[in-house]
């Protein structure tokens, strides 16, 4: 089995579930996507790992990924660890909602730098709240970095891909959730 095909199977069975939602915007579903449950999983961190090292790839490369605290931490974290062992690593960086009120009071942590080619992803693309904040972040830090991609585990099709191209940037996913739904309910 390829790799996609396995992460939307391991994504459909341990993150995929049909029911009532209150999502974090707010909005009611009627199925909900926890990618953090594959994404701490050690084959599901694995899958996604090398799927996003083979987007970095196609890119022309990167030298760092950005996504924020909490849900993007595994998802970033799963490639950065297996970019050592292709030979091409990557850095990552971890964006805070709020800068720390103490230290250095950064709110982007890791090794930052004039010129980056950097890579931000999220967990799950909803209305891509949590992708522009972590774009705008990662920009504030460091101006000159290079925007080459922006990646979500999960699109959600709810807007996400167009508040992202509103600011001149093209998401793209792994997986949507109607490759989800196509595998059939699960209920919670």
């Amino acid at each position: 089995m390829d790799r996609k095909r396995r992460l939307l199977a391991l994504l459909h069975e341990k993150s995929f579930r049909t029911g009532h939602f209150v999502l974090a915007s707010g909005k009611t579903s009627n199925f909900y996507i926890d990618v953090r449950t594959t994404s701490t999983d050690p084959e599901g961190a694995a899958l996604i790992g090398d799927l996003l090292l083979d987007r970095i790839e196609a890119l022309g490369g990167a030298d760092a990924i950005a996504g924020m605290v909490l849900g993007a931490v595994p998802v970033v974290m799963s490639a950065v660890a297996r970019s050592l062992d292709r030979g091409r690593p990557v850095s990552a960086l971890l964006v805070r909602k709020e800068a720390k009120g103490h230290g250095a009071g950064k709110r982007v942590e890791g090794a930052i730098r004039p010129g980056m080619r950097v890579l931000v992803v999220d967990d799950v693309a909803t209305t891509g709240g949590s992708t522009l904040a972590t774009l705008d972040a990662v920009l504030a830090e460091a101006p000159e970095v290079k925007i080459v991609g922006v990646i979500a585990v999960v699109d959600r099709n709810e807007g996400g891909r167009e508040a992202v191209a509103a600011r001149g940037y093209r998401l793209d996913n792994l997986v949507t959730v109607d490759e989800l739904k196509a595998l059939g309910e699960r209920p919670a």
